[in-house]
């Protein structure tokens, strides 16, 4: 995969946009999830993803899908393109701008795939960063394209198929007893093609696609209407009802997959006195930054471990699946990175689960340790962890005060304090973490330091009924 580098944006403004991009990615698209299989679609073996990375004007990152038939291929690169120049039109060269194409898939059965596009663009002349989503649909065998539309048993009688996604959204939130919402909820779904231009399908569900603000308000940010096949079978063709759905085998031989696989370094081998230390990032994944570690983890073949949050993961799965795939240990940082200690146990509970449940939808198992947000625990909330060890640290460098946000001051904050056995604390979300990390991995290795994930080193040296991990001293140094 193409190393991603990231122009540094600079200037107050491009912060708080770079923050935003960030936050608007989560409120209103799903990106993209590289080794792409939908939560609740099954994969589909032979799709990968191809990415366009270009900063000689404003910064550019497209990820798209890439398959075994040539003919979709080539009306994928067709709509990557048009989209890539509406974007430079709209932006004019005047000031910075940035622009990224991130995708889903969703499969119907073994030839039918939905490709789910999002796009996010920010420039100086936009108030805030615009999202977008498109929805593409091919049959892989053919290399024909499916209009939208075309899923439709009569694409140009709209009254009862609009009706029924009506129907289907106006007793949900924020709908319900909300005039305001349902107002808008009315005039989005009225029976004109422009409504329903964008629609994907998977073996279970059909998913109608929003633009923003065409069916809710901004604060209430509903992007789709996901419609059990069985309630959508009258209204869809024939070829698309649920007797001709099925889900598509896992793609074990997807070719990133195995490439990953072939660069991760190999896994075990390791001895209890041996020199240990464990890296861990929190707060990610960041679309900005963790691509760039996880390149630089992996030409320094260094496996790390990931306390991720779940709203960060859901909505960068592909993010999550690399790193997976790239031999690194994914950890539940709690849903929303919420202090334990100012939450009841209802809210302690949907913070453990909800990052829980996530991850194992990506990952098909839950994560094995957890690290609480700002270290804060209690007895009580180490009961949702069902025994699972709740990790903390023993090197924090404090890379995210502004003080310390400069590559040479997190590397000595953490070189000058490490220890045999140690786990060490950084950011993933910071670009200067992320410089500083090659320069932590050359001086510790030089050093004799062997890197291991959390899990590697609770199995070297920990006690299986450890609760609370910090790090472990070296047995063959200990009195």
């Amino acid at each position: 995969m193409p190393k991603f580098y990231q122009r540094k944006i600079r200037g107050w403004r491009w912060g708080l946009v770079a923050l935003a991009l960030i936050a608007v990615a989560y409120a209103a698209t799903h990106p993209a999830q590289i080794f792409a299989k939908d939560k609740e679609a099954g994969g589909l073996a032979g799709i990968n993803v191809g990415q366009i990375i270009d900063q000689s004007g404003p910064v550019v990152s497209i990820l798209y899908p890439t398959t075994e038939n040539d003919a979709v291929n080539a009306q994928i690169k067709e709509f990557t393109d048009s989209l890539l120049d509406g974007f430079m039109k709209a932006y004019g060269g005047e000031g910075e701008a940035a622009f990224y194409v991130t995708f889903d898939k969703f499969c119907f059965n073994g030839d039918i795939v939905s490709f789910r596009f999002n796009t996010l663009a920010a420039t100086d002349a936009l108030a805030h960063p615009a999202a977008s989503q498109y929805a593409k649909i091919f049959d892989l065998k053919t290399g024909e394209e499916t209009p939208p539309l075309s899923l439709l048993n009569d694409p140009d009688d709209l009254e009862g198929f609009s009706k029924m996604v009506y129907e289907h959204l106006k007793g949900q939130e924020p709908f319900k007893d909300n005039p305001n919402e349902m107002e808008m909820l009315f005039e989005g779904t009225a029976p004109v093609p422009k409504n329903f231009r964008n629609m994907v399908i998977d073996h279970e569900n059909l998913i109608v696609l929003f633009d923003a603000y065409q069916v809710s308000s901004g604060a209430a940010r509903v992007t789709e209407a996901k419609i059990p096949l069985e309630n959508a079978e009258p209204f869809l063709a024939p070829r698309f009802h649920k007797a001709n759905a099925s889900a598509a085998e896992e793609p074990t031989g997807n070719a990133i997959a195995k490439e990953e696989e072939r660069q991760q370094p190999a896994k075990g081998g390791y001895k209890a006195t041996d020199k240990l230390v464990a890296l861990t990032f929190d707060d990610g994944p960041s679309p900005l930054t963790t691509p760039k570690l996880l390149d630089y983890l992996r030409d320094a073949q260094v496996r790390a471990t990931f306390y991720v949050i779940g709203k960060n993961a859901e909505h960068n799965e592909g993010l999550i699946k690399r790193a997976y795939f790239e031999g690194h240990q994914i950890g539940n940082h709690t849903l929303d990175h919420i202090n334990l200690r100012r939450l009841g146990s209802d809210g302690m509970a949907q913070q453990v689960s909800g990052a829980d449940n996530i991850l194992k939808g990506m990952l098909r198992q839950e994560p094995s340790t957890f690290r609480p947000p700002e270290g804060a625990y209690s007895d009580e909330a180490l009961a949702y962890l069902n025994g699972r060890p709740l990790v903390l640290w023993d090197v924090d460098p404090v890379d995210w005060m502004p003080i310390n946000r400069d590559p040479q001051i997190v590397y000595h904050n953490v070189v000058d304090a490490v220890q045999d056995g140690d786990i060490i604390l950084l950011h993933d979300i910071r670009e200067t973490t992320v410089e500083a990390v090659p320069l932590i991995i050359e001086k510790l290795k030089g050093e004799g330091y062997v890197f291991v994930t959390v899990d590697e080193l609770i199995k070297l040296r920990g006690n299986p009924d450890d609760l609370i991990i910090r790090g472990y001293p070296n047995p063959g140094l200990t009195p």
